[in-house]
């Protein structure tokens, strides 16, 4: 391997690298951090680029997306003695779609960057090694939210605490995630669950932003659903207090994977609006105020239920905020923990 690489203040802290989250931005000045949307390739490539600290393991994703793909690599410190195991996440679009992507790329990076929680996936920089387009490098957090609570009951509500920690943590920096769900959370090798994927994610100008992306009504928040017309979308904090809701559900009753009623399919009765199929009618149904049947999921108190209740209420301003949502779980896992003792 070679040697003689440039002091970088990213890549020589790297072999202190343990169960705890590398704060990696407290290397880097205030200024080096962006805010909205003033950064562009070039830009970013000055600020974060880490390519000669990367090494491809692949060329074939270990995971893949609608709209990119996620590689495996290695991220080397400065005397290429030791490593830490990474995933590059890059970007995929044609030709006529590179303007759209980049935005998105570039969008997710500003807001990334900016952040630094226990709670949030640590962004460790970006690499050209797997095209044209800069990938974001982030730490390999290898457990899914729904594998590690599947058999984990009793963490299921800690974790949930640490992801409403997370929320309130984005929501105070006034970044808005815009795209909360199971999969968009994933659990350390120390089980410390971390919120990653901030393409959706943004600085909030206290207007809430419109937005276009593949949506999901499982959970999305009714007033974000897309027109007719228009395909964009208004994110605000309440629509991502609405998507921790049904993100919270999912957790509670754990992984359910059965027969369809029709004993033809496997379906998972895990997921918000688990008596509707994802179908137009779906849309319409939460659009006009339907929300998930307390008597189809399992393992959740009164007092959860409630509080979901509120976080998924009609009305965006009569939602719960991030900070008292984590103030409220907080509350329960300490009569949880009294009871269990």
């Amino acid at each position: 391997m070679t040697t003689g690489h440039s002091i970088n203040p990213i890549g020589s802290i790297l072999n202190l690298v343990s169960c705890k989250i590398p704060f990696l931005l407290k290397m880097l000045p205030v200024s080096l951090r962006p805010i909205g949307d003033f950064l562009d390739i070039e830009r970013a490539r000055d600020k974060y680029e880490i390519s000669s600290y990367i090494s491809k393991l692949s060329n074939h994703s270990i995971a893949h997306g609608s709209r990119g793909d996620v590689f495996a690599a290695h991220l080397w410190d400065n005397n290429r003695r030791a490593y830490q195991n990474v995933v590059v996440k890059v970007f995929r679009g044609t030709y006529t779609e590179t303007l759209k992507v980049q935005k998105r790329l570039l969008r997710e990076i500003a807001v990334w960057a900016y952040l630094n929680h226990p709670n949030i996936a640590t962004f460790y920089g970006i690499t050209f090694k797997f095209g044209p387009m800069p990938g974001i490098v982030s730490p390999l957090i290898k457990n899914d939210l729904m594998d590690y609570t599947e058999n984990r009951l009793n963490d299921r509500l800690r974790l949930i605490h640490e992801i409403a920690s997370g929320l309130k943590y984005l929501h105070a920096k006034y970044v808005i995630h815009g795209d909360l769900k199971p999969a968009n959370v994933r659990v350390s090798a120390c089980g410390v669950a971390q919120i990653l994927d901030f393409g959706m994610g943004r600085i909030d100008n206290t207007r809430g932003f419109t937005t276009s992306f593949d949506p999901n009504p499982r959970y999305m928040a009714p007033e974000t659903f897309p027109c007719e017309d228009d395909s964009s979308i208004r994110l605000t904090f309440r629509s991502d207090v609405f998507s921790f809701a049904m993100l919270m559900l999912q957790v509670l009753h754990g992984r359910d994977l059965r027969l369809d009623q029709q004993g033809t399919k496997l379906w998972d009765y895990s997921q918000p609006f688990n008596h509707i199929a994802l179908d137009w009618s779906l849309w319409d149904r939460v659009r006009k105020g339907e929300r998930p049947f307390q008597n189809r999921y399992r393992g959740i108190t009164q007092n959860q239920w409630r509080l979901m209740e509120g976080c998924w209420h009609r009305m965006p301003h009569e939602r719960p905020s991030a900070q008292e949502i984590e103030l409220c779980i907080g509350l329960e896992l300490q009569g949880y923990h009294g009871q269990n003792r």
